[in-house]
């Protein structure tokens, strides 16, 4: 809005009834305070297009005038819809995530079977005993309680599986 359209006239003058209501209301607001009020609106420009107006109105204190209020008005328009961009953006980012740690927790849960299963009988092998018996001492060191560990190794264990285990 250049100056010679808006010198001399009042905001009812220059912007539909409802938003000047609105822009008179935030002066009020910054007399009463005495404090910078923002605001962001959507306004009404030139051949109906709308556009999202961030507005700052603070109060001056001139020695001979008194209060007198000042506006700062800038169109965030275009940077408005680059950060709706930006959130629809980070909504998909974070479906994504999701979806991807679901997916690794999964695969995780698989990975800590295949670890500590014996891939043909299911029965925990090696790798979990050590893990079984490590949180078993650490659980009664902690607690000072007595506790024993037996730990059998039965040598030739495969030719027994063959002959006595298998159908």
């Amino acid at each position: 809005i250049s100056r010679e359209n808006i010198e001399g006239k009042s905001d009812f003058d220059i912007f539909p009834k409802h938003e000047a209501q609105i822009y008179c209301q935030k002066d009020d607001e910054a007399f009463l305070t005495n404090k910078v009020v923002r605001n962001v609106y959507i306004i009404t420009g030139s051949y109906n297009v709308q556009h999202t107006v961030e507005t700052k109105k603070f109060v001056f204190h001139d020695s001979e005038l008194g209060g007198l209020i000042c506006g700062i008005d800038t169109d965030i328009t275009k940077l408005k819809a680059k950060q709706n961009e930006i959130d629809l953006i980070n909504q998909n980012l974070s479906k994504i995530v999701h979806s991807k740690t679901q997916e690794l927790e999964t695969l995780n849960k698989k990975l800590v079977k295949i670890a500590y299963r014996d891939s043909l009988t299911g029965l925990q092998n090696r790798a979990s005993l050590y893990l079984a018996a490590k949180e078993y001492i650490e659980t009664h060191i902690i607690d000072a309680e007595p506790f024993a560990l037996i730990y059998i190794d039965m040598d030739d264990f495969k030719s027994v599986s063959y002959t006595h285990l298998r159908a």
